[in-house]
């Protein structure tokens, strides 16, 4: 089995070894490539996509196996790859080590910063022994260039599950207005029976 090394570390000779290995990877995708379009049909970021445009995506992806507790994504790095988890588990963690929460297949990471440009905010670390399908930035944007129509689709599916989260999180800060207010009541209800039995107390 094939593990996954940080590219930064590697420079001339070897770089032209990972591009080897990452034609192979790909080829690998595309030699099974009806499994992988059934698995992909399933993530919200290419619903709407016809055939010949999930092969499009599938001709750009990578394969790779990360080991336990190996970074995929690193804090603070630039964003040049989005991930296809299709086995295993993934945790992101913040700076401070906690884990803010757990991706299982069939699920996406690292997309909003390959589309928005954006520097990782977070690591994605292996919680076990994992395989994604990886998509570099820069193919990414020359399927974009090629195909218009994929790009707005995807685009547009961004969008919708930026507008979700930001609804949700809506939801979370009314349920925690309505605690705190719920507890202010509670408060005034103790402060009023306390007063009422102070002479018992």
């Amino acid at each position: 089995m094939n593990y996954k090394i940080d590219e930064s570390r590697r420079s001339g000779s070897d770089r032209r070894k990972v591009e080897t290995r990452e034609g192979s990877e790909r080829r690998v995708v595309m030699a099974d490539k009806g499994s992988y379009i059934s698995l992909i049909q399933k993530i919200p970021l290419f619903k709407g996509l016809g055939l010949s445009q999930f092969k499009a995506i599938l001709r750009i992806c990578a394969r790779q196996n990360y080991r336990q507790d190996e970074t995929i994504i690193h804090d603070r790095a630039e964003s040049r790859e989005m991930y296809i988890l299709i086995k295993g588990t993934l945790k992101v963690v913040l700076s401070d080590g906690t884990e803010l929460l757990q991706i299982k297949p069939v699920d996406v990471v690292g997309e909003m910063g390959v589309i928005t440009g954006d520097i990782r905010s977070a690591a994605v670390v292996a919680a076990e022994e994992s395989t994604v399908l990886a998509i570099r930035k820069r193919e990414l944007l020359h399927v974009f260039h090629k195909d218009s129509e994929l790009a707005v689709i995807i685009l547009t599916n961004v969008i919708r599950g930026l507008s979700g989260k930001v609804r949700h999180s809506n939801e979370i800060i009314d349920e925690l207005r309505k605690a705190a207010e719920s507890e202010d009541d509670l408060g005034k209800i103790f402060e009023d029976w306390e007063e009422e039995h102070e002479e018992e107390l």
